[in-house]
């Protein structure tokens, strides 16, 4: 008897689950979330098709039941600039007025929401108002609305078709307009606006940090002209900023010949056309005189430690030429960078975090080595000229 009332609980326990389940399937399927979704596919098709078609009281009838019957706190029917270029469309300025301001607060709140399906509406949007931008920026200018209000929605409808990549329209054509519009109206509502979402500027940091790989020609005046020829020179240097204060660290590698024969304490002769090398690190401060979008020009003064002496290659015949080394000296020096800035297409930093330059740099150095304390009839002065190229950039942030 107790094994026949078990297995019935046990049957009416599964035959319930089974009718639960049952029910909540049939409950699932005739479930009509998605409506709303639905409907906002079809009211953005609707809407582009009339929009193409010139049919611009359907496009706003559209628009106007997307915004106020489908958009909810759960779905989003348009994004925030597809209501703007339609309005501009319509020329309904003041709702739009109202919309770009009230835009920031219902930004945050967007990405909360059910997004529509993907779909060329913005596209269509953008494409077809840049084609006819100059029509519309006229029906604004010719509008009722105030000059403060007339100069910011041409402004911002140019904003609108910024991501088109045009070359008509670009962040920097859009900073100029939004300075000037900042200058002529200092008391705007409107421009904490401006300055968070059309304006978008990157500003140097005070340090900044650098590189080059250079080669070119020098030369020695004075008594060192009549033992050395001119010679080829290459090396590499370091540099960071503060402002308008650089640093630079450099390493002078050169090859030069001798112009005569050399002969000391009676020992091996150094002789004619010998290879000759030239060590000058040096250390010297540089300060901005000069600087535009592509042009800067740096004076220096410094220091270094030159060294002339047989080349390796030579004095592995003959170890008695390092006689005829002159040691490391002391050398002041002084000169001036001209350097000519660019930045590689794939180098975009308008809006990046790192602001980096590259550049062609001419270089003029003079250094003074001290040999005529330690080495008689060794007097005189080195003279370089450079070519190299580098990179230069500072850390950035966002002007406001």
């Amino acid at each position: 008897m107790k094994k026949i009332i078990i297995l019935s609980v046990l049957f009416l326990i599964f035959q319930s689950g089974f009718a639960q389940s049952d029910a909540l399937l049939q409950e699932i399927e005739q479930a009509d979330v998605d409506s709303t979704a639905i409907l906002i596919t079809k009211a953005r098709l609707l809407l582009v098709n009339k929009f193409l078609k010139d049919d611009i009281s359907k496009t706003a009838e559209i628009e106007k039941y997307i915004s106020t019957k489908l958009s909810n706190d759960a779905y989003i029917g348009l994004y925030p600039q597809e209501q703007w270029l339609v309005k501009y469309w319509t020329k309904d300025y003041i709702n739009l007025i109202k919309n770009i301001k009230e835009s920031d607060s219902t930004t945050v709140l967007m990405s909360s929401k059910t997004q529509p399906k993907s779909d060329n509406l913005n596209q269509a949007l953008q494409e077809k108002s840049f084609l006819h931008k100059q029509e519309i920026i006229t029906a604004i200018k010719n509008s009722s609305l105030s000059d403060h209000d007339k100069d910011f929605l041409s402004m911002h409808f140019k904003f609108c078709l910024l991501s088109l990549g045009n070359a008509e329209i670009t962040q920097d054509t859009l900073n100029v307009l939004a300075d000037n519009f900042i200058k002529k109206y200092p008391n705007s509502e409107l421009t904490s606006y401006i300055r968070q979402n059309i304006r978008y500027e990157m500003k140097d940091l005070n340090w900044g940090y650098g590189g080059e790989y250079f080669s070119g020609y020098g030369f020695f005046s004075g008594q060192l002209n009549g033992h050395y020829t001119d010679f080829f020179i290459w090396g590499f240097a370091l540099e960071g900023s503060f402002k308008k204060v650089i640093l630079n660290l450099r390493e002078n590698i050169g090859y030069s010949n001798t112009k005569h024969d050399f002969t000391k304490y009676n020992t091996s002769t150094w002789t004619k056309n010998s290879g000759v090398r030239i060590y000058a690190p040096e250390l010297c401060l540089g300060y901005i005189v000069h600087e535009q979008k592509h042009t800067k020009l740096t004076p220096f003064i410094g220091i270094s430690a030159v060294d002339i002496s047989p080349t390796t290659f030579y004095t592995l015949d003959d170890e008695d030429v390092y006689k005829y080394e002159l040691d490391f000296t002391p050398a002041y020096m002084v000169g001036v960078n001209a350097d000519f800035k660019f930045k590689l297409s794939w180098s975009d930093v308008s809006t990046h975090n790192s602001g980096e330059n590259y550049f062609i740099r001419l270089r003029y150095a003079c250094y003074l080595p001290q040999f005529s304390k330690s080495y008689t009839g060794f007097d005189g002065t080195m003279h370089t000229f450079t070519i190299g190229f580098g990179a230069f950039g500072k850390d950035r942030k966002r002007d406001l």
